[in-house]
């Protein structure tokens, strides 16, 4: 994380494309590994009692790694920006660095994001809204302009080998069309940089509902009665004192 967030930050101005491919190659195998190891860890028997051999703790602690939680500390605005100049150049990449790209920016559309700290696990207000997920970062108007240039080049449109990115461009403009739909407040929303990435996914799956209000309704719901029970409420002590 540490050399792809000061490469996408203060070292931006200097980076060259075969430094950048590198990087990313990097990046893909690490992944590709955590994976296979998260895969293998699953059918791996439980420990015998006792001393632990080298190679045994050494499997152990690669099948119990947290690689969701990695990936979620490796997906920064700066981080995504450094792979959307990736995907933006996929007329002179080669086949390897727009998978590469795409294979990171699908996993930030399907990475989730956990609720906020306070709210309880059981929430059952209905302003809690749904599950979120990292996919907001794309919703900038560079991320959605290097979509629109790709979905827009019909040198690429029947080319088999850049069906991934024009999936992958699609997907991203439809969804953005859909939630700004819902809340047009996103249109304002993509000029700008998240300074506080995780809440702003949130928000955008809660419809910028806060937390402080979903955990209000929550409190109320369980304490018996909602916002209408509240208001009803209110209203019929207003008639009894005229």
């Amino acid at each position: 994380p540490k050399l792809l967030h000061a490469f996408g930050g203060k070292m931006a101005a200097h980076r060259t494309k075969a430094y950048t491919s590198d990087l990313l190659e990097m990046c893909h195998v690490t992944f590709k590994l955590l994976d296979l190891n998260a895969k293998r860890g699953q059918q791996l028997p439980p420990p015998a009692a006792g001393r632990l051999s080298r190679l045994d703790r050494m499997r152990l602690a690669a099948s119990t790694f947290d690689a969701t939680a990695y990936f979620g500390r490796l997906a920064t605005p700066g981080v995504v920006d450094l792979y959307l100049s990736v995907f933006r150049s996929y007329a002179s990449n080669t086949e390897a660095e727009n998978h590469r790209a795409v294979s990171f920016l699908t996993r930030v559309c399907r990475h989730p994001v956990p609720p906020d700290a306070y709210l309880p696990g059981d929430v059952s207000s209905p302003l809690a809204g749904r599950p979120a997920t990292l996919e907001p970062l794309l919703y900038t108007v560079r991320a959605l302009s290097a979509c629109d240039a790709l979905l827009n080049d019909r040198s690429v449109a029947t080319s088999r080998p850049h069906a991934p990115l024009r999936a992958l461009a699609a997907a991203v403009v439809r969804h953005f069309a859909a939630e700004a739909g819902r809340n047009p407040v996103l249109f304002a929303e993509a000029a700008f940089r998240q300074v506080v990435p995780r809440r702003f996914c949130r928000m955008v799956a809660a419809t910028y509902v806060g937390e402080d209000l979903v955990l209000m309704d929550e409190q109320a719901t369980v304490g018996g009665g909602g916002w209408d029970d509240a208001a009803d409420g209110d209203a019929d002590g207003a008639d009894d004192e005229e």
